[in-house]
């Protein structure tokens, strides 16, 4: 019994951490997923432009005759599609490493970035500054030249548009997000990219549309095509590696929560064996099905309370070195562990309450007879 009692103390212990991990990574996962862009995301389709001029106008041509298609911008990454970084220099001459998006005007228009403040610099070869980069700069709003200092690396643009709130820069949202630069020029000024393309109705018909032109368009030469689909789902399948943990996590749960259950029965099945005598001879002398049930599971409701107070604060220490890697965290997530105990608490009072109540049902007389 001493053995069976430590045994699923261990069992529950285990539930309990499990229950609560599970949940903080199913959070964590919709909170990176749902972070904020701080630019749009919606109905946009990137699709990675292959080398050639005439291939691409060609292309542009039969995709914007299509029905589906609203708009097309070209662009060099967006939310969800990464870029490299580039070298540049601070207001007081030290380097500074940012991530360079380029956009022309109708990608840019699509995109919407959340602007900060507006500077007013004319509509091609000017950048805007995430609030970090226009931060780390050491610019002001009076004084942001980078003519000197950023200009070499951003193609010829001089001016500083204005400031923009910093979209997600780390697709995995883990470890630090990266500062930005968004140059605005002209679509041939672009060197390498792709298009932003609008959509209206459904995706899959619109993604199974723009496969077919590429297909017919393509004259059976080979077309490499990268960062192809709509940024939300690309946003998605940077999360994949967290979304495959979490759901590894999920199973190892419920696995722990069926396995609890099972010792919880089989221990509550061999205990009410061994203690139906003294069941039946409470019963005589004037005990009630409620009093004995109530009984007998509080000895079952205690054990999973003593599994509780070990499993959470392991939970608690294991939630908290899971989640500082994160950029942007879940926070007030107290209440989880809560959620945990409970789960493991009905969980337990479900797995004894009928075998309990059986034996405290039975009539002592037929109990006391096997003597």
């Amino acid at each position: 019994m001493r053995f069976n009692k430590v045994f699923i103390i261990l069992q529950n212990t285990l539930a309990v951490f499990l229950i609560a991990m599970a949940v903080v990574m199913e959070c964590q996962y919709r909170q990176s997923l749902h972070r904020p862009q701080h630019a749009r995301t919606a109905d946009l389709y990137y699709l990675h432009a292959p080398a050639g001029a005439e291939v691409r106008k060609t292309l542009y041509d039969a995709l914007d005759e299509l029905p589906c298609v609203k708009r097309i911008g070209f662009c060099y990454g967006a939310p969800g599609v990464s870029v490299g970084g580039q070298w540049g220099a601070t207001a007081g001459g030290d380097e500074i490493l940012y991530r360079l998006y380029r956009a022309d005007s109708a990608a840019f228009s699509m995109l919407e970035p959340e602007v900060v403040e507006n500077f007013h610099a004319p509509l091609y070869n000017s950048v805007w500054l995430g609030q970090k980069a226009f931060d780390a700069t050491g610019f002001t709003t009076a004084v942001h030249d980078i003519s000197q200092t950023l200009s070499p690396r951003t193609k010829g643009c001089e001016q500083v548009a204005g400031i923009i709130e910093d979209w997600a820069t780390n697709g995995e949202n883990r470890g630090e997000e990266d500062l930005m630069i968004l140059a605005v020029q002209r679509t041939e000024d672009i060197g390498w990219g792709g298009w932003l393309i609008e959509t209206i109705g459904d995706h899959s018909e619109a993604t199974n549309s723009i496969a077919e032109v590429l297909k017919k368009e393509a004259n059976n030469k080979q077309i490499v095509l990268n960062y192809s689909g709509y940024l939300d789902d690309l946003i998605a399948e940077n999360l994949r590696p967290q979304h495959n943990a979490m759901r590894l996590m999920e199973i190892f749960m419920l696995l722990a929560i069926l396995i609890s259950i099972l010792g919880l029965v089989a221990m509550s099945t061999y205990y009410s064996g061994q203690q139906s005598k003294s069941i039946a001879i409470r019963k005589v002398f004037g005990g009630t099905v409620t009093g004995e049930t109530r009984r007998n599971i509080g000895q079952y409701m205690m054990m999973s309370l003593v599994a509780c107070a070990i499993g959470i604060p392991i939970a608690v220490v294991a939630a908290r070195d899971y989640l500082q890697d994160y950029i942007c965290r879940i926070h007030d997530y107290g209440w989880i562990f809560v959620l945990a105990v409970v789960i493991n608490l009905v969980t337990a009072f479900l797995s004894v309450l009928w075998q309990t109540l059986r034996s405290a049902r039975t009539n002592p007389a037929t109990e006391l007879k096997k003597e």
